[in-house]
C-alpha cells in the first residue's frame, strides 16, 4: 500500500490493489444521480459488518448543510439504530475507497487523526465533508469518473470482525421506452369504499418492478369530498432477480380516459425516484367530482398510467419493514385481467377483495412552477403515499 499524504483536510490517503471488503457502491450513471439528488444525499442499500448494519451516504456535489461546495462528501451511517439497546455505543475503525479505473487501483481515505470512532444515538453518521475536490473527481485523466461511471467502497471494522456483503449498483436505461397500462373501472358510480388499488402490473423486461395505481373515488387529504385522488406506487419482486431492485428513477403521468379512449384529464409529467415498498407520488386533487359527470351515462372510465423508466438501483436494499400507521385503513382491490403495455383495456369484475392498507400522507398542495427552454411546467397538488398491501379475501 502506497502512502500519498497524511493530513490534507484531515484525510489520510493511500493506494491499494485490494477491493473493499464490506461494501462496493457501483454508480453506472453519475449524471442520473446528480440530476435526482442535486443537493440531497444519495444513500446506498444496507450492508453488514461486525454484526451491525450500515449505509453509505453520498453527496456528489458537496454537503450543502455544512456549506461544502466543489467537493464530494461521503459518510458512514449506522442503520437499524431503533433495534439497538438504550444507551448503545459502537466503536469502529472505517475507511472509504474510490476506484481509479485507469490504474485498476483504489484510492483509500482514512481519518488522519483518529482511528477509533464512536457511533451512538446522537452521532449516527461520520465521514468526510471534503473527501475529494469535485474537479479532481470529474477529471477523466484521474480515472475516477469514466463514461459516467464511478465506484465507491467501504470497510468497517468493529472489534476486528469483518463480513462480506453484496454491492450496490445504479445504472441508467440507455434507450428508455414509454409504457402504458390501462385500468378499466366499471360501475364507477357505485364505488363506495374509500380507496381502490389496481392489481400490480409490470412491463416486458422489467418484470421485477411491480406498479400499483391507487384511486380514491371521493378524494383524500386536501381533495376529500371535492376531488377524485390518484396515486402511483412501486414494489419490487425479489423473486424475479438478484440483487433486487431498490430504487427506480422514472418519469410518469396519469390520465382519466373515457369509454371512447379519449383522455379527459391528465396530470403533468413528473420525474420521481420510487423506493421499493416506500412512498409513491400522486395528486389528491386530480379531477373535481363535478368533472366526473360525463362518465355517468356509461358508468365506466379508465385510469391510464404512462411510465418511462430512466434508471434502476439494485442491491441489498433496506430491511423491508413497513411503517406502523396510527390506524389501519381499508382498501378495496378491483380484480382485473392482464393489460398489455400498449394500453389495451383490462376488464373489471364485480367481485372485490379486501386489503388491509397502511398509508402515510405528507401533503404538498403548493403550486410549483419550473421554467426551462421549453416553457413552463406546472405541478398541482402533489402528495406522498406509502402503501402496505396485505390482501385478504372478503368473507
Amino acid at each position: 500500500m502506497a502512502i500519498l499524504n497524511s493530513d490534507q483536510d484531515g484525510v489520510f490517503k493511500s493506494l491499494s490493489d485490494s477491493p473493499p471488503a464490506h461494501c462496493s457502491l457501483n454508480i453506472k450513471s453519475f449524471s442520473l444521480i446528480t440530476e435526482y439528488y442535486p443537493e440531497d444525499a444519495y444513500e446506498s442499500g444496507e450492508f453488514e459488518a461486525g454484526g451491525y448494519k450500515w449505509k453509505l451516504v453520498l453527496f456528489l456535489k458537496g454537503n450543502k448543510k455544512k456549506n461544502v461546495e466543489d467537493h464530494v462528501s461521503l459518510y458512514l451511517r449506522i442503520a437499524g439504530e431503533n433495534s439497538l439497546q438504550t444507551g448503545w455505543k459502537v466503536y469502529v475503525d472505517f475507511r472509504f475507497f474510490l476506484l481509479d479505473q485507469t490504474k485498476r487501483a483504489y484510492l483509500v481515505f482514512e481519518d488522519a487523526f483518529t482511528k477509533q470512532k464512536c457511533f451512538h444515538g446522537a452521532m449516527l453518521d461520520m465521514g468526510f465533508d471534503k473527501l475529494i475536490p469535485l474537479d479532481e473527481f470529474t477529471d477523466a485523466s484521474r480515472g475516477y469518473l469514466i463514461d459516467d461511471t464511478c465506484v465507491f467502497g467501504a470497510e468497517v471494522f468493529v472489534f476486528k470482525e469483518t463480513r462480506i456483503s453484496k454491492g450496490v449498483s445504479v445504472s441508467r436505461i440507455q434507450y428508455p421506452r414509454t409504457n402504458k397500462h390501462v385500468w378499466k373501472v366499471e360501475n364507477f358510480s357505485k364505488l363506495d369504499a374509500k380507496c381502490y388499488d389496481s392489481e400490480p402490473f409490470s412491463f416486458g423486461t422489467f418484470e421485477d418492478q411491480k406498479w400499483i395505481i391507487y384511486l380514491y373515488p371521493k378524494g383524500i387529504d386536501v381533495g376529500m369530498d371535492t376531488h377524485l385522488s390518484l396515486y402511483l406506487s412501486f414494489e419490487a419482486d425479489h423473486e424475479k432477480t438478484s440483487p433486487p431492485v431498490t430504487k427506480v428513477f422514472a418519469e410518469f403521468s396519469l390520465h382519466i380516459v373515457d369509454p371512447k379512449r379519449a383522455i379527459q384529464k391528465s396530470s403533468p409529467k413528473v420525474k420521481y425516484c420510487f423506493t421499493a415498498g416506500g412512498r409513491g407520488w400522486g395528486w389528491p386533487r386530480f379531477i373535481t367530482l363535478g368533472g366526473l359527470g360525463r362518465f355517468w351515462k356509461s358508468d365506466t372510465c379508465s385510469v391510464e398510467a404512462e411510465i418511462t423508466v430512466l434508471g434502476i438501483a439494485r442491491g441489498p436494499g433496506d430491511s423491508g419493514e413497513k411503517a406502523t400507521p396510527p390506524e389501519p385503513k381499508v382498501v378495496h382491490r378491483i380484480n382485473e385481467e392482464p393489460c398489455d403495455s400498449c394500453g389495451k383495456n383490462a376488464s373489471m369484475h364485480s367481485t372485490f377483495k379486501w386489503s388491509i392498507g397502511c398509508f402515510i400522507f405528507a401533503s404538498c398542495s403548493a403550486l410549483l412552477l419550473s421554467l426551462g427552454k421549453g416553457g413552463a411546467t406546472w405541478r398541482l397538488g402533489g402528495s406522498w403515499i406509502r402503501p402496505n398491501n396485505i390482501s385478504k379475501d372478503k368473507k
